[in-house]
């Protein structure tokens, strides 16, 4: 079997362990995230009284759950296919990303809700989000797939910001996160974002490659050498 047939067998089962460990971290952050509302919720109410108490975000913690769920089965496909040496179709790719942003943007639109007294605090809560989903992207190892990602990241995370600016708090804090260019810079941020995490898989993805024409180059040569002189010579 020739070296870059072989190469291309290993580059795919080390670019589907990559997104394994992709659907992990997200499943874990999914898993933590769940405790710690579900956590900071009781305490909050624990310490109010009867009539501050509000109740435990029971949506937002569903689709923290269905965010885990997702991951988690993501994770056992990918698995499964790494057992038995099987790849998977590029498309499937594409639908985990849509349906990540997809899932943390109507998650993070209930949490602007729930928390809509703190905007400062759920704007920053949600950047984050996204910027996570952005730059794991690149655990693809495929700029296009990063691209996508950090636009739609991007749109969404306009469009959500643009919908709540009737809903921002009177401090000065809450007017400046949803100052509607601060929305613009920030959209336009995570967009370029994308191109970096872009730029990251391609530059990766490109020095795997040509280390492996270098490997392809030096066996022509050896072979080509062992030829005409001895094997011990021809390895020198």
């Amino acid at each position: 079997m020739k070296i870059s047939a072989s190469f291309t067998k290993q580059f795919e089962w080390e670019t589907l362990q990559s997104e394994k460990l992709r659907a992990a971290i997200l499943a874990a952050y999914a898993a933590f995230s769940f405790i710690y509302i579900l956590c900071i919720s009781l305490i909050v109410n624990n310490q109010s009284t009867s009539i501050d108490n509000a109740p435990v975000p029971v949506t937002l913690l569903a689709f923290l759950t269905c965010l885990f769920i997702y991951e988690y089965t993501v994770n056992r496909i990918l698995n499964y296919r790494l057992k038995r040496f099987k790849t998977i179709h590029r498309h499937f790719k594409y639908l985990t990303a849509l349906v990540e942003v997809g899932i943390i943007t109507a998650m993070l639109y209930v949490y602007s809700i729930y928390f809509k007294k703190n905007s400062l605090l759920s704007d920053v809560v949600m950047v984050s989000l996204y910027y996570l989903i952005v730059f794991l992207s690149s655990f693809y190892l495929d700029k296009i797939i990063s691209l996508v990602t950090g636009t739609v990241a991007s749109v969404a995370y306009t469009i959500l910001n643009l919908m709540e600016q009737e809903n921002i708090s009177p401090s000065a804090a809450g007017e400046l996160m949803y100052n509607r260019h601060f929305i613009y810079a920030t959209g336009i941020l995570l967009f370029f974002c994308g191109i970096a995490a872009a730029f990251m898989a391609n530059q990766l993805r490109k020095g795997i490659m040509r280390t492996v024409e270098l490997v392809e180059d030096e066996n022509k040569l050896f072979h080509l050498f062992s030829r005409q002189i001895s094997t011990e010579v021809a390895k020198e």
